[in-house]
């Protein structure tokens, strides 16, 4: 068995005692905090909105470790992201013909420049692992 489907087997293990008794809640909460430093296969990351790290190459097979966050079919109204490229943006069955952000991928960008700060990646992602916690101090 590999380390990734170590980690598959894990990941699915841990998503059945999520809801158990506290005893089961600890135990995932410490396999948490062991494989934290470790890189999970993407097709165990969290596809809930949930804020990761990615791995990928870009388009021209640069290595990229970003902070991401999927967005799933149907979720996002374009509006709320100011999406304005409506041939790419994904459409439902609803009367008032609302266009969505594409499912996928997107790199989360905290700065100035964009108001939402959330940009589509250029590659595909093989890798994940969870955003470390933020630093205990006072001013933070």
């Amino acid at each position: 068995m590999t380390n990734d489907e170590a980690m598959i087997e894990l990941t699915d293990l841990l998503s059945e005692v999520a809801n158990r008794p506290p005893k089961y809640r600890a135990i995932k909460h410490a396999i948490d905090v062991l494989g934290r430093d470790k890189w999970r296969p993407i097709e165990t990351a969290p596809k809930d909105g949930t804020a990761v790290w990615i791995s990928y190459k870009n388009c021209i097979g640069k290595p990229r470790h970003i902070e991401a966050l999927y967005v799933s079919k149907f979720a996002i109204p374009a509006e709320d992201w100011g999406w304005e490229d409506y041939d790419t943006a994904q459409y439902g069955d609803d009367a008032e013909v609302t266009a969505y952000v594409p499912d996928g991928w997107y790199e989360v960008i905290e700065s100035g420049a964009s108001p939402y700060g959330y940009f589509g990646i250029d590659g595909k992602p093989t890798h994940w692992r969870p955003l470390p916690p933020l630093p205990e101090s006072e001013g933070l």
